[in-house]
Order: structure tokens, then sequence, then C-alpha cells
């Protein structure tokens, strides 16, 4: 398996990808609050899911195994969040995006090699 920065490169993409997830989710809270979507709590679910994302990246970045499960538990959260969003309007192009990344992270994590990484 290629090696950078004395990762696997899959660990380091992930890491990448779900921090990119995080700031899809922080901005996606951001729009919300802008444009007064009336409702308080998606906003913060959205926001505190954005900084829970970037904080488990740079835990999977350092290969801590505890994160490896907490990471796909909270971008399932973000997925549903994404979905709740997409009820509510399906022209929003962030939560498409934060569904999609979500997914797709989830799914290269459960890969037994990215998984046998933590182990």
């Amino acid at each position: 398996m290629p090696v950078y920065a004395g990762r696997p490169v899959g660990i380091v993409l992930i890491a990448v990808f779900i921090a990119a997830n995080g700031l899809v989710s922080l901005g996606e809270a951001l729009e919300l609050v802008q444009s007064g979507a009336g409702e308080v709590l998606m906003p913060v679910a959205l926001a505190l899911t954005g900084l829970l994302l970037l904080h488990r990246a740079y835990g999977l970045w350092n290969l801590q195994r505890r994160y490896w499960l907490v990471t796909i538990l909270i971008l399932s959260l973000r997925a549903g969040l994404a979905a709740l969003s997409l009820l509510a309007s399906t022209q929003d192009a962030l939560a498409w995006v934060g569904l999609g990344l979500s997914v797709l992270a989830i799914l290269f994590l459960l890969r037994p090699s990215i998984r046998a990484s933590f182990q």
C-alpha cells in the first residue's frame, strides 16, 4: 500500500475528505442562518456535526482506533441531516454535496484494508 507522511495514502485521502465534509456542513449551517429558514435546531446541528467531523478528520490522520467507529456514526448523522435538508428543499446544492461526501466516506472507511489500518 502506498504511504504518504507515514500513513497509507487512503487514510490521508479519507482524512482530507472528511475534513471537506465538515467544512461543507459548516457552510450549509451558515447558509441556513443567512437565509433565515426560521428554525434554529438544524443550523446548530449542522454546525456541531461539521466541527465534530473536523475533529474526527484529525484523529483519523493520526490513525487513532477510537476515531474510526465514532467517525462512521457522525458521518451517518451528517447524511441524515443532509437528507432532512433535502426534504425541505431539493435545490440545496450543499445538502447534496454533504450527503454524497458522507456516503462515500462511510463506504471508504468500511473497506477491509482501511479498517485494518485502525486495528
